[in-house]
């Protein structure tokens, strides 16, 4: 991916990066004494047509990076920091040629992890 891709006057990053902050998740390490599964998931993202997802429960904006659990669709997921614009960049190109990014799931409610059932 080029750097373009990443530059934070991207009008795509600039969408996400304002529905983030608008979430109003807490800032960078705010939860890291609450347990995983007590943790307040605000967000998600997943990338359609993977079971890929990032739970986003903590946001740092000058450095645009969440604290989120990541499951890149192994079903191996994990705590850990994010980098947002890069999530914001990615681009799958499906077999057929279609191009799809990954997005916001604007259907979900925000909820403790551990009633999400992962993990």
């Amino acid at each position: 991916m080029s750097e373009q891709q990443y530059d934070i006057e991207d009008e795509r990053w600039q969408r996400w990066h304002q529905k983030i902050v608008e979430a109003k998740l807490p800032e960078a390490y705010a939860t890291e004494g609450v347990p995983s599964r007590a943790k307040w998931i605000k967000l998600r993202v997943f990338a359609p047509g993977t079971i890929a997802e990032w739970l986003l429960c903590e946001y740092e904006p000058d450095s645009q990076r969440a604290f989120a659990w990541c499951d890149l669709g192994l079903g191996l997921g994990e705590w850990g920091w994010v980098w947002m614009p890069e999530v914001a960049a990615l681009d799958i190109e499906r077999a057929d040629g279609v191009r799809l990014h990954a997005q916001f799931d604007d259907n979900f409610e925000p909820c403790a992890f551990g009633d999400l059932g992962r993990a």
